[in-house]
């Protein structure tokens, strides 16, 4: 059962996403790659941009882990490495939304599965990862397919993503011989 508190910061998320869906922010979007302004409330990467393969080799299973939340790709491949604690912060608020959404997703899912629900957010996928999600979270995203389709959602609150080789070439995680491993410390961590 959430509190009231829970509840009130719950609509505040579900009426900002609704608000960043729903196109009014779409020009912020584009002026945000230019001026790199954060917001609390703000759009969404699906998958990292960035060679996170090529800067985790530099670490041999390290004990504590500092990172941004972002894609959640960074704390994914942090989990492979076999980090005993990992740290996530991040200024936007939705972030922890979303990486709960991954992470129940990563439960479930096979690596192709997982990368095509986050290209499509197909509802027929949603409905087979939902018993995953805490009250909460499930709460915050049935409420967004309730008022959005969810090809909206794709289109409208993520960034263009890389093409599919290249999320996967970064993303030690998603590779099938090491996806296995990944999901199964996924599925005996406590979030």
């Amino acid at each position: 059962m959430i509190t009231l508190e829970q509840k009130k910061n719950l609509k505040e998320e579900i009426n900002q996403t609704v608000e960043i869906i729903s196109g009014k922010n779409a020009e912020k979007k584009v002026d945000k790659m230019a001026t790199h302004v954060f917001n609390p409330y703000d759009f969404l990467y699906s998958f990292a941009t960035e060679d996170i393969r090529g800067y985790s080799k530099e670490f041999d299973r390290p004990k504590t882990f500092l990172t941004v939340g972002g894609s959640g790709d960074q704390l994914f491949n942090a989990i492979l490495l076999g980090a005993d604690r990992i740290d996530v912060f991040d200024y936007n608020k939705l972030v922890k939304r979303f990486i709960a959404l991954k992470i129940s997703a990563a439960k479930v899912f096979d690596s192709e599965t997982f990368y095509r629900y986050f290209q499509t957010f197909d509802i027929e996928l949603f409905g087979k990862l939902i018993s995953e999600l805490s009250e909460e979270d499930r709460i915050y995203w049935e409420s967004l397919y309730d008022y959005l389709d969810y090809s909206v959602i794709r289109s409208n609150f993520f960034y263009r993503t890389l093409p599919k080789e290249t999320t996967f070439q970064i993303n030690s995680y998603l590779d099938n011989e090491k996806y296995d491993q990944f999901q199964s410390k996924v599925k005996s961590s406590r979030n």
